[in-house]
């Protein structure tokens, strides 16, 4: 929960998925971003892309704008490696709606996930 009075949906959730491949991340993406929220203004769910960067030694993982502010990226790149990343942020005027909303979104993203186990 957020202080931000001028923000009317002041509960957030932001939560991100590591997928093994860019297509598998696009897939996923296009497949979720197609349904809206039923709460219409009450609910509001941003989905997007984005790059992280995991160490492989370490499974230390941070999104590149974390990397830029983070000296450690750089001293051994070699043990870092592009995953592409699925980014929800989902905000609600009530604790409740989100919650709703979190887990309809988890809902479906199991059903994205067992289509990836079965038809790959």
């Amino acid at each position: 929960m957020t202080d931000d009075n001028n923000n009317p949906r002041k509960y957030k959730c932001k939560v991100e998925i590591a997928f093994p491949s860019a297509i598998s991340a696009k897939h996923a993406h296009d497949v979720l971003v197609v349904d809206d929220e039923i709460s219409g203004e009450k609910v509001k769910r941003n989905m997007s892309l984005i790059s992280s960067i995991t160490n492989k030694t370490t499974s230390m993982q941070v999104t590149e704008e974390e990397c830029a502010d983070n000296s450690v990226c750089e001293k051994s790149e070699i043990n870092y490696e592009i995953l592409n990343v699925l980014r929800v942020e989902i905000e609600a005027t009530e604790a409740k709606l989100l919650r709703v909303s979190v887990s309809s979104f988890y809902d479906m993203l199991t059903v994205v996930l067992k289509c990836y186990q079965e038809f790959s």
